[in-house]
């Protein structure tokens, strides 16, 4: 379900990037060109990201983008004889569609929205059969909101009262702490 794209028919690039060009200039994406996919690296023109293999569909997924690439891509969409240029268009609208709802979601995998985990979730928003607000942690009205760096850490319903309890344990022991339990706590944490 990636937004990858693997030319193995060397024939057919200039119809690939075509249809890549129209869908990012339509859209307001990026095209992000694989140079080459080893055991360790994932290395793109200008760039070399050394993600393990494992987490490449994350990485991917939560970078909406479109990826071209020649070499054999786990999860990618084949273009290897002209046949595969016909439903390309709206494959790749598609999936670009998922990689944009997923970079939305908590990626914490609870099933609570009955989905075995996010990324299913995504693609029943993309195919209109669920809304992105479906998404329960999302919905939730929280109580503690972590960020680091200025990025939003979601937090499962048991960590977020687990984290809220601790604090308030903590401050509740400062002297001249008069706690509420509606405060807005600032915690920098430097080296």
């Amino acid at each position: 379900m990636l937004p990858v794209v693997v030319i193995r028919n060397s024939k057919l690039r200039d119809e690939v990037f075509k249809i890549v060009m129209k869908i990012a200039d339509e859209s307001g994406s990026k095209v992000i060109r694989v140079v080459r996919l080893d055991d360790e690296c994932l290395v793109i023109v200008g760039d070399r990201a050394c993600i393990p293999h494992e987490k490449l569909q994350e990485a991917i997924l939560s970078n909406p983008a479109i990826y071209i690439a020649e070499e054999s891509f786990a999860g990618a969409i084949i273009v290897d004889e002209p046949n595969d240029l016909k439903g390309l268009e709206n494959e790749l609208l598609f999936r670009l569609e998922v990689a944009k709802i997923y970079s939305k979601l908590p990626k914490l995998n609870c099933r609570k929205c009955s989905y075995a985990n996010c990324l299913e979730f995504a693609i029943q928003v993309a195919k209109g059969e669920r809304k992105i607000r479906d998404c329960p942690i999302l919905s939730m009205e929280k109580k503690v909101i972590l960020r680091i760096r200025g990025k939003t850490v979601f937090l499962t319903p048991w960590v977020e009262k687990l984290l809220r309890s601790v604090i308030f344990a903590f401050l509740e022991n400062l002297k001249g702490a008069d706690i509420r339990g509606t405060e807005k706590i600032i915690l920098e944490v430097r080296e």
